[in-house]
């Protein structure tokens, strides 16, 4: 939904639906084989994967990482239209979107390529560390986020593997709160600008506010869900002030 490729949110979640009511998507779900489609198929099928993964051992693998990637990306060409890049580390060098000038002037690429596995090591220590012990866990996924997306550790499907990284850390302390990004233009405009500016000023916090309400909203409508049939105490202000923060 980022990249305005993908179904709107109610076909979004039915996509979901049919596919988490059977262990493997629905025939119906496969039939039209659409690009945008197939990305939310493998998104959940990734999701999934990572989700074991993770549960089983309380740790993340390069082996696991690099097979998510492989599941989020399979049949789904690059968007140079490279077929064969699933599950490995790029080989060249990429530019993304427009040229990002730090506040020192400096034009900011990407991590080159004979970098990023030495990287991603690093990464993944930092990330598992998370997964066992953190204080915020909203704070450090965004930080967590922010570096992967530096990195840009695949030939495509960064964005992709950044968000569900993101989830997939956030429900190891909130189970019930998937934070959703871009469910409107305006939204996915929002989405962008925080991610570039945290990148531009080496200031994560940006962009960790901006996922704080996102989360947080998140929580709110399951709150709404649970209040509907049973009575919580003081859930009122509980509402209230999660919708203040919202605001913010």
């Amino acid at each position: 939904m980022i990249e305005s490729a993908g179904p709107d949110k109610a076909e979004t979640w039915e996509i979901i639906k049919e596919i988490l009511s059977d262990t493997k998507p629905a025939g119906r779900v496969l039939s039209n084989n659409s690009k945008s489609r197939r990305e939310v198929i493998q998104h959940v099928q990734a999701f999934l994967y990572l989700k074991k993964r993770i549960s089983g051992r309380e740790c993340l693998s390069e082996e696991d990482f690099l097979n998510c990637h492989r599941i989020l990306t399979e049949k789904i060409p690059s968007s140079g239209g490279i077929q064969d890049y699933q599950g490995r580390y790029r080989f060249c060098e990429i530019t993304v979107g427009s040229p990002l000038v730090l506040r020192t002037g400096e034009e900011l690429c990407c991590s080159p390529p004979s970098k990023v596995a030495e990287y991603m090591k690093g990464w993944l220590i930092d990330y598992n560390t998370a997964l066992t012990s953190c204080s915020d866990p909203v704070a450090v996924a965004s930080e967590l986020k922010i570096r992967f997306l530096v990195i840009h550790p695949f030939l495509d499907g960064n964005g992709r593997m950044s968000r569900l990284l993101f989830n997939s850390l956030i429900t190891q302390y909130y189970p019930h709160t998937i934070v959703s990004f871009g469910e409107s233009k305006h939204e996915r405009l929002r989405y962008n600008q925080f991610i570039r500016e945290s990148i531009r000023r080496r200031a994560p916090g940006i962009f960790a506010f901006f996922a704080l309400q996102k989360a947080t909203k998140s929580a709110l409508e399951r709150l709404d869900e649970i209040t509907t049939s049973t009575q919580l105490p003081d859930s009122t202000r509980i509402k209230d002030s999660l919708r203040r923060l919202i605001k913010q």
